[in-house]
């Protein structure tokens, strides 16, 4: 039980939550985060509730990582990135701008001559 509260303990002192800080900026999911300091992800969550700093470096830096990547977007939008142009488009606008074709099918199609034709070729 020692050993737990001193991993804990590391973890959620200035050192340890720098750490955690560094690779939630660097795109870490929580998941990854607990894989790397050896512990599941109900206990990044669990130290999360009893300390703000952890809180904040856990969400506040995933936002604030959401905002600089729709930052770089929109730059490669203005750039002319066709890719990225696309890429907003599909999931901004999805309504007015896809990529699926809807076909209508009217009638109906009978293959139980198809089947029993090919039942019997095999016997």
């Amino acid at each position: 039980m020692a050993n737990r509260s001193r991993y804990r303990d590391y973890w959620l002192s200035e050192d340890g939550l720098e750490k955690i800080a560094t690779m939630r900026k660097g795109g870490y999911t929580i998941d990854e985060i607990a894989k790397t300091i050896g512990v599941g992800r109900g206990t990044i969550h669990r130290w999360a509730k009893e300390n703000e700093t952890l809180k904040n470096n856990l969400f506040l830096n995933s936002e604030i990582a959401i905002v600089e990547v729709e930052s770089q977007l929109m730059k490669n939008i203005k750039s002319g990135n066709q890719r990225a142009v696309e890429f907003y488009l599909l999931n901004r606008a999805s309504s007015r701008w896809n990529n699926r074709q809807e076909v209508e099918h009217k009638g109906s199609v009978d293959v139980n001559h198809i089947i029993q034709k090919l039942a019997g070729d095999k016997f």
